[in-house]
Parts: structure tokens; C-alpha cells; sequence
């Protein structure tokens, strides 16, 4: 089962795409995301992230399961994506146009 830190750090990371943003966001250091998000690449056992020196976006497994204008939540087992349709306030990054859904796992 998922850790509720890794369901927000992958939430708000997937919305920021950007870890010091996710950071300040969640009120920990850059590198607490970073870990936390590798800690979860590897319960998953894929990448969920590719990172590189100047940006941060989704895998392919971390967007299956819906477009781009559906909003991210936790896998249940195997798929990382569902919808709500609403908009979070000052959401950046490529889920802009929609907000994290939590519900269940």
C-alpha cells in the first residue's frame, strides 16, 4: 500500500513538474521529494518521472489510463491516472487545467 507522502509528493510533482516548487508546496526540501519519489519508482518498479537537468515530466505509466486533461491519483495497481475536472489554485505545469484527485486507493 502506499505511504501518504507518496501519493501527495507524486501528486503535486506530477502538477508542478518542478521539484522545488513541489517542495515549497509540501514544506519539505527538494531533496525529500526526490526520494520520496525515487521510493516510489521503485515499490512501482518503473519511472514515473524523467528528470533531467532542466525539466521533470510524466512517463507514459505515469500518464496511462486518460488524457492529458485528466488529473493524477495513486494506482490501485497498475494504472496512475483518474479525473475530477477541477482546477487547483495556482497549479502550474501540465496538469494546469485540472486538480489531484485522492480518492481512494
Amino acid at each position: 500500500m502506499l505511504e501518504r507522502r507518496e501519493i501527495e509528493s507524486f501528486v503535486v510533482l506530477a502538477e508542478e513538474l518542478h521539484f522545488g516548487r513541489t517542495a515549497e508546496r509540501l514544506h519539505v526540501s527538494r531533496a525529500r521529494v526526490s526520494q520520496t519519489i525515487q521510493g516510489l519508482e521503485r515499490r512501482v518498479g518503473a519511472p514515473l518521472f524523467e528528470r533531467t537537468s532542466r525539466s521533470v515530466r510524466l512517463t507514459p505509466l505515469a500518464r496511462r489510463g486518460g488524457s492529458p486533461r485528466r488529473a493524477v491519483r495513486p494506482p490501485p495497481a497498475s494504472g496512475l491516472l483518474a479525473s475530477d475536472g477541477a482546477q487547483p489554485a495556482g497549479a502550474r505545469g501540465h496538469f494546469a487545467q485540472n486538480s489531484a484527485s485522492m480518492t481512494s486507493l
